[in-house]
């Protein structure tokens, strides 16, 4: 509303009271079975009213002008504060909301992540316990395959040795002693070639 507005409202304002109270300042002589109207008596009064109306309405015109125009402003005021504290609500779920869709995808990108991992993780360790098996059977056979090398090597030297006390006790026993000593030569010949 523009103050011209205000102040000429508010001449109508007081025009429509001065007619609503007319027929009261008309009677206010007192009530008489005939009923004249003092027209000029009333007629000063209207002036009167209607001057002292004005008077008031002009000289306090800036200050109602002025009241109902910080009245405006604060309204505007009120209403761009309240437009702005919108505009930031807004904007602020706005960014709540994006974070929230940011923060979903990125959950269910961290749980996929996870289950990638695990499952990495999974068949490393299965892959490690497979090839760890296959040393430790490698290692055992090697083993085995050594200790039964050994034992046959132990079992040859003992064979050798007692075939040789056995050949030795009989050729001992049947044979010469230079007979006996090339036949004894002639077997570690043997022997030493075959090693």
């Amino acid at each position: 509303m523009k103050p011209k507005r205000v102040v000429l409202g508010l001449h109508m304002t007081l025009f429509a009271l001065t007619l609503l109270t007319l027929p009261e300042f008309a009677l206010s002589e007192g009530y008489s079975a005939e009923v004249e109207v003092p027209w000029s008596k009333v007629t000063a009064q209207v002036v009167n009213l209607t001057i002292f109306l004005t008077l008031v309405a002009f000289l306090t015109r800036k200050q109602i002008a002025g009241y109902f125009r910080s009245r405006y402003e604060s309204y505007h005021d009120l209403v761009n504060r309240a437009e702005q504290s919108r505009q930031e609500a807004e904007k602020v779920r706005t960014e709540i909301h994006q974070r929230l869709e940011r923060l979903e995808a990125s959950a269910q990108e961290s749980i996929e992540t996870a289950r990638k991992e695990a499952k990495e993780l999974s068949q490393k360790i299965e892959q490690e316990a497979q090839d760890l098996t296959a040393k430790l059977r490698a290692e055992a056979e090697k083993s085995a395959f050594f200790e039964l090398e050994r034992a046959k090597s132990e079992l040859r030297e003992e064979l050798l040795e007692l075939s040789l006390q056995a050949a030795q006790q009989v050729l001992s026993q049947s044979i010469n002693g230079t007979e006996q000593k090339r036949l004894q030569d002639e077997f570690v010949n043997k022997i030493q070639a075959v090693n």
